[in-house]
């Protein structure tokens, strides 16, 4: 559907793995604001296979709430908007219900050339299944052998697409060029000619020698050298031929996906794509440091904006639903466990996951599901936050060994953060995954919106930056958080918070607390921080004190006191109890 007139009002459309959901968005005088909001399971799968099913039924609830026809006798969408006020004036979709894109890299040198590629395929629905490096002549799994050996190894995975790079611009041609022979001959031997795709971002002097070793047997696409020099990387070329190839390979075979698309008055993007476009827009017009993190069913996406650098890590393999079995052999039934406030068997947790896994649609009905969920969802962020800080978060450095960097913004996104049935619960997940530092504020995407925001700014900037504006986030409050050890129960930090008002509040925090104090949403108040000796409140400087304005939230100010990095017990039943101090600390 192409618009050819002012759109005054419009529809945005996520449809995720296991949940589709609608919005319409109208002008109210100068302002667009959003109206009403539909809900429905995700129709990808059988016995649906079409996903416009789920659009309309969540379409319906809309017209529901709204008493507005949006939909004709045929189940087509009105558009543009009627005199009468039935319909919209366009319609916008992200889309992260397709299975990621299966890849194989292979480089020159394992730290140099492997590693950028790696970087590179992190902001895409990507699987990396084999790595190889002609350095090592080493598989992703350690297997030695000859390089033309292990490049058929990697054919007989069957492979959506090979990612080749090494060498950079200006340098000898002869190595990458040897690998792409033996892919070229691995292609031909198994019998896959023209059939898998390669992206080819190595050195730029070598285009035209690999188009003639692999342009017949392969479906070849050549992008920007991500290693350009050897102090500079270039990843941009890269990650886009990702995303187009995702696009066009996996996301437009998801069933029903041409119908979507004829709806749609901008490109229909990847979800993880729309939700970068707009952490990139909120950083640039806010001037902040933020990291965001969506908790899905199939794939854990972290995202940020540090320095005004944007770095992106989808881990497509790691969910809370469809992608809980990959979480489980990835992190262990004790790390799991250990943020459970109640005893429960290993084996009863277990099978509790592999029903996940096997009905990942269904909801937590009992108290223990829901925590058990949270914490499933603390280990999702964890090991997408490790993977990050190996890429490209720079939480590693000498200064802030293991810790993240400085941040003015967290925000949450997904069903467990954002549906949490209190607020607080999304707060102190949030906390015990990313473990921030210093003074920053805690956000959730509620409405979830955000990134049909960015697919939205293609069509209709101005609705884009007010529907931020106005509907982005759900502050939960200002949390801080202070670096350090001491005896736990000593004195971590002296807090006085001055209200608008005049009033006044002092509290001692004791290492290993927590502590909420009351700030009401839109409300701001001067607080002053005065750390003891052992400690830091992200100033760099242990006992050094400041004073601050901060702003209110659902939760309010939270100190967090437990020091960086986290530890809990060993002992499991001490642990549980920690837990659950922490939990009623923070009023759940």
């Amino acid at each position: 559907m192409t618009a050819d007139y002012v759109m005054d009002s419009l529809l945005v459309a996520e449809c995720g793995s296991t949940t589709t959901c609608v919005s319409l968005i109208d002008s109210v005088g100068d302002e667009f604001r959003l109206v009403a909001t539909g809900r429905t399971t995700s129709t990808v799968e059988v016995p649906w296979s079409r996903i416009l099913i789920g659009v309309r039924e969540a379409i319906r609830q809309i017209e529901k709430l709204t008493g507005r026809m949006l939909l004709d006798d045929e189940e087509r969408l009105i558009a543009p908007e009627r005199d009468d006020g039935s319909g919209v004036d366009g319609f916008v979709a992200t889309v992260n219900a397709a299975v990621p894109l299966r890849l194989a890299v292979v480089g020159l040198i394992r730290r140099l050339s492997v590693e950028s590629l790696l970087r590179a395929t992190d902001s895409s629905y990507v699987i990396v299944e084999e790595v190889v490096a002609k350095d090592d002549a080493t598989s992703g799994a350690g297997r030695p052998g000859r390089m033309d050996g292990l490049v058929k190894g990697i054919l007989e995975d069957q492979p959506d697409a090979i990612l080749i790079g090494g060498g950079v611009d200006g340098g000898a041609v002869g190595p990458v060029l040897e690998v792409a022979k033996d892919i070229a001959t691995a292609l031909a031997v198994g019998g896959e000619h023209g059939r898998v795709h390669v992206i080819y971002a190595g050195n730029r002097d070598a285009r035209q020698q690999i188009a003639q070793v692999l342009g017949e047997c392969s479906s070849l696409h050549v992008a920007d050298n991500v290693l350009p020099t050897l102090e500079s990387e270039d990843l941009g070329s890269a990650e886009e031929e990702m995303n187009r190839l995702y696009r066009e390979s996996k996301m437009a075979r998801v069933p029903g996906f041409g119908e979507l698309k004829a709806w749609a008055s901008a490109p229909v993007l990847p979800t993880a794509e729309g939700f970068g476009l707009v952490l990139r827009y909120l950083a640039r017009l806010y001037e902040l440091d933020l990291l965001a993190v969506d908790v899905g069913s199939a794939t854990t996406h972290l995202a940020g904006v540090i320095g005004g650098q944007y770095g992106s890590t989808v881990n497509a393999e790691l969910g809370i639903g469809y992608g809980v079995g990959d979480l489980l052999e990835q992190a262990s039934l004790e790390r799991i466990v250990r943020w459970l406030p109640f005893e429960m068997e290993p084996r009863e947790v277990r099978h509790a996951i592999l029903n996940k896994a096997l009905r990942p649609m269904t909801i937590p009905e009992t108290r223990e599901e829901l925590l058990l969920e949270q914490a499933l969802a603390r280990e999702a962020i964890s090991l997408t936050l490790e993977r990050a800080r190996r890429r490209w978060l720079d939480g590693g450095s000498s200064r802030r060994p293991g810790r993240l960097p400085p941040l003015d913004l967290i925000v949450g996104r997904g069903g467990v953060l954002s549906g949490a049935p209190r607020p607080a619960e999304a707060a102190l997940v949030l906390l015990d995954a990313l473990q921030p530092t210093g003074v920053c504020t805690l956000a959730l995407d509620q409405s979830s919106l955000l990134p049909q925001l960015g697919a939205l700014a293609y069509v209709h900037p101005l609705a884009a930056a007010q529907l931020v504006a106005r509907h982005g986030f759900l502050r939960l409050g200002t949390a801080i958080c202070v670096v350090g050890a001491a005896r736990e129960g000593s004195v971590a930090l002296r807090i006085k918070v001055e209200y608008g008002d005049g009033q006044t509040i002092e509290v001692e925090v004791p290492y290993g607390a927590l502590e909420v104090i009351p700030l009401m949403p839109g409300r701001q108040a001067s607080v002053e921080l005065r750390p003891t000796s052992h400690f830091d409140v992200g100033l760099g400087r242990r006992g050094k004190g400041a004073t601050t304005r901060v702003e209110g939230g659902v939760v309010g100010i939270i100190v967090d006191a437990r020091g960086r990095p986290l530890t809990l017990p060993a002992e499991a039943d001490q642990c549980r109890t920690k837990v659950q101090q922490w939990m009623w600390e923070v009023g759940l």
